[in-house]
């Protein structure tokens, strides 16, 4: 059962929320009809288990294992959200930004979410939820539902005493049995062979289920609606059937710290456990990104630094209860027995990571070749412009690519954002760690190339940390990064869809696409750009899936640079089906200075060696698909064939009757 503890208003002019909390306990459901006998393909296998033991006339008996599992531990790069799993459900509480991609990357199915609980709704619960319910419908979820349903963890039915059953003289053993286990399984009383049975004489207690709380206490406020709520106290009055096995706490150090608050804490008693989600965490939630990172630093480490990890500078409180720290992916088991279990914890180990680069065939020598190339080349590079590219996914942030985000210093002070897909305040926390703050203040201006939502959606979270110098006038945005004309044009993707150029008074210009197929507009736009970031989603072969779509592939992209003799060419933008390749691996941070140009063909042939595999998969898959547009345009050409081949008596018949017929006309005629 579910119990909503709200706020309680914080002064007769304010009715505002002062908190919510969650507090799962299990309830039994009724049977249901018969279905099918086999599962349908679109529905998930757990449901489909759920819903055989419900056609069965026994209820749910309770699922066998049940935790609840970290996905984002409080840090600021990821929020907090936790992942509560059994065989028959699966919920996830909050969904802030990255956490979609946290659930990729971790194998935690998307497809099987039952139930989305918002423990508060602010940005950092909420941000990752477009996103997410863009994934959601994408892949056919037939329900999914917001808030809460009524029931959570499901009563373990107590166990039947079948030596206690035998004694009693049941017939243990044959089919007759079945429905007297089911109904006293079941809390009913039975008459057999003019007995009456009882469930508590032949079953053991059943198991109510574990109560848990979520709880967001956001600051010092919201802390005497939390300690003053009736439902809390109910768990806090020491009876059996109440215990808490775990209290969540989504709250800062400065709330752990209020002695209100810790003598709330100690109510619980001490057979409560309670785990910590806030800024204080320094967990790594996409280790993936940090291990591909790490493995192309060793190929230029200017181009591809490695990243960082935000540590908050706030001290640890100290608890009067015992506390555990949230890390990525930690659980903690309700069933078969409540315990703590780390054991997929999320790691980083660097030494690990380029030692698996090492031992690719060919990687060392071809990242030899490349620095001896490089080392001839001149080594004066100017600093900036300096281009960071924070996303070059597109659609949904996946757990190697996070999407559209890309990042233009024009000087140590200046900065300009190119568009803000869901995750970008994540990307800058972990690629500039503690200068975070800095760089965001130097951000005086974001460009939204047009409104779906993984160009704009971590806006909204940018907007609370960035304090902008300019507003509103290009003018002001030109005096601001001293730029000699910035212009926009309409591009052929969406309504209201833009590109930009931005042209520098010392001479540089960088030219954005957006999304966009081929389009002339631009072509005059960017005219003799020093770079051209264009769009390439899809790869060469896919133009009519291009054309559906409105974006372009690799060489209309490469074109649409060459007809505006632009010096260099970057793309982005990639299909998530291409995790890491075309050119550039990415959720990691490139970071490309003009005076790099030269250097980033030379790097093709290591990163070919470091992404090998993935090379030969791509074109297997690009051989399976060209295969089968083969197949389809012989079957299309054998029914043209065919049609044509049955068409040909006909017309012969045809012209025949047609000849006699005229024929006919000329006797006729001459009699």
């Amino acid at each position: 059962m579910w119990a909503v503890a709200r706020a309680l208003p914080l002064g007769p002019a304010r009715r505002a929320l002062a908190g919510r909390a969650l507090s799962g306990r299990a309830m039994a459901e009724g049977s249901a009809p018969r279905g099918p006998a086999r599962r349908p393909k679109d529905v998930p296998r757990h449901v489909w288990a759920r819903e055989r033991r419900r056609r069965a006339g026994t209820g749910l008996a309770g699922p066998n294992t049940v935790y609840v599992q970290v996905v984002a531990a409080g840090s600021r790069d990821a929020g907090a959200a936790v992942y509560v799993f059994s065989e028959f459900n699966r919920y996830l509480f909050n969904c802030g930004e990255g956490t979609q991609r946290a659930m990729q990357e971790h194998k935690l199915k998307i497809s099987h979410l039952d139930s989305i609980f918002l423990s508060r709704v602010a940005w950092a619960n909420v941000g990752g939820l477009p996103g997410m319910i863009l994934t959601l419908k994408a892949i056919g979820l037939q329900s999914c539902v917001f808030l809460g349903p009524p029931k959570l963890i499901h009563p373990k039915k107590g166990k039947f005493l079948a030596a206690k059953a035998q004694e009693m003289g049941l017939p243990v053993g044959t089919p007759a049995i079945l429905p007297i286990i089911t109904a006293l399984k079941n809390g009913e009383s039975i008459t057999f062979e003019g007995r009456e049975l009882f469930p508590e004489d032949l079953c053991t207690p059943t198991d109510p289920g574990p109560v848990f709380i979520v709880l967001e206490c956001p600051h010092e406020g919201f802390v005497d609606a939390v300690c003053e709520n009736e439902t809390f106290r109910r768990y806090q009055e020491g009876h059996p059937e109440n215990q808490v096995a775990l209290v969540i706490h989504m709250t800062p150090e400065s709330v752990l710290r209020d002695n209100r608050y810790q003598q709330w804490l100690e109510r619980f008693g001490p057979g409560t456990q309670h785990m910590v989600l806030n800024e204080n965490s320094s967990a790594v939630h996409n280790p993936r990104s940090y291990k591909i990172q790490t493995q192309l630093n060793l190929i230029h480490p200017e181009i591809f630094p490695l990243l960082t990890t935000y540590h908050s500078k706030e001290e640890e409180a100290v608890c009067s209860v015992p506390i555990v720290r949230g890390e990525c992916l930690l659980k903690y088991h309700f069933r078969p027995q409540q315990e703590w279990q780390r054991d997929a914890v999320t790691v980083c180990d660097h030494d690990a990571f380029v030692s698996e680069a090492l031992d690719l065939p060919n990687f060392q020598t071809r990242v030899k070749e490349c620095k001896e190339s490089l080392s001839a080349a001149p080594g004066n590079v100017s600093a900036y412009p300096e281009i960071v590219f924070l996303g070059t996914g597109s659609a949904i942030p996946m757990k190697i690519r996070n999407v559209s985000s890309t990042l233009v210093n024009t000087s140590s002070t200046q900065s300009l954002l190119l568009d803000c897909g869901e995750g970008t305040f994540g990307q800058l926390c972990r690629h500039y760690g503690e200068q975070v703050d800095q760089v965001l203040c130097n951000i005086a201006a974001v460009f939204v190339s047009h409104m779906h939502t993984d160009h704009h959606s971590s806006l909204v979270k940018g907007c609370e940390n960035i304090r902008p110098k300019a507003k509103g006038f290009v003018s002001s945005l030109l005096e601001s990064y001293d730029l000699a004309e910035f212009q926009t044009c309409e591009v052929q993707h969406c309504k209201n869809a833009f590109a930009c150029s931005v042209l520098h008074k010392s001479g540089w210009k960088v030219v954005y696409s957006g999304d966009t197929m081929p389009c002339m507009a631009l072509v005059e736009m960017g005219k003799n750009a020093s770079l051209l970031i264009h769009e390439a989603t899809l790869e060469d072969g896919m133009e009519e899936e291009a054309i559906e779509k409105t974006h372009s592939t690799t060489s209309q992209a490469i074109q649409t640079g060459m007809k505006m003799n632009a010096q260099f060419i970057m793309l982005n933008h990639f299909s998530q089906r291409y995790a890491k390749i075309p050119l550039f691996s990415e959720d990691f941070s490139e970071k490309v200075r003009f005076g790099d140009f030269p250097t980033i063909p030379k790097l093709i042939p290591p990163l070919k060696a470091l992404f090998a595999d993935d090379i030969v998969e791509m074109e297997e898959r690009k051989e399976k698909r060209e295969m089968r547009l083969l197949k389809e345009t012989a079957i299309v050409l054998d029914k043209l064939a065919a049609a044509e081949n049955k068409e040909a008596p006909c017309q012969k018949r045809k012209q025949t009757k047609n000849q006699q017929e005229l024929s006919n006309k000329k006797l006729k005629t001459v009699n």
